[in-house]
């Protein structure tokens, strides 16, 4: 008989120190735990970055878009990449705008998992808010201004460098005539 008390008790003791770290965890982190999964929580990370690339990154960390305001120009794509625990949304507007998630939305096909992206192109000027619907305080913009992007195609590439080497090449003749003709 006391042999079945002593493995209850052993079972019991296994189960309280599982559980303790759990306890814990949400008694020192509940006010991140009640926001996060109550739709609150998330905030500004106070980065603001440029990217004059033709793709361009944030990320979703910490409750927070990072950068939380990003400057880019006109047919830049922009790629969200979730490296929190807790999945978010890329939508336009704000919680507050009866038009959020007009311009753009990742939730109108799905949520973004950990360690998921989801790109948009902008290629019209302007000042384009966002949020996480899951958590309306996790918020960004996206200021688009100047010319847009352009990328040069193949041909025009090497009709440059063409140009290039044709005007280094005949710098180096013309260079070599002048000696020439110094002698």
């Amino acid at each position: 008989m006391a042999r079945k008390y002593g493995r209850a008790n052993k079972i019991l003791q296994n189960t309280l120190m599982t559980l303790a770290p759990v306890v814990v965890g949400i008694a020192v982190g509940s006010s991140y735990l009640t926001e996060a999964l109550g739709g609150g929580g998330g905030g500004k990370s106070g980065i603001i970055e440029e990217c004059n690339k033709a793709v361009c990154g944030v990320k979703m960390t910490g409750l927070t878009f990072s950068a939380d305001t990003l400057k880019i120009r006109p047919n830049t794509v922009v790629v969200w990449t979730n490296t929190d625990k807790l999945f978010h949304t890329v939508t336009s507007g704000s919680y507050k705008d009866e038009e959020r998630g007009a311009r753009f939305d990742s939730g109108n096909s799905s949520l973004i998992a950990a360690g998921e992206k989801w790109e948009h192109k902008f290629t019209t000027a302007g000042t384009f808010d966002y949020f996480c619907r899951l958590h309306p305080r996790m918020m960004g913009q996206v200021v688009v201004v100047g010319d847009p992007l352009q990328e040069l195609p193949p041909a025009a590439l090497i009709l440059v460098t063409g140009f290039a080497s044709a005007s280094v090449v005949g710098a180096i003749l013309l260079k070599k005539n002048k000696k020439k003709d110094m002698i």
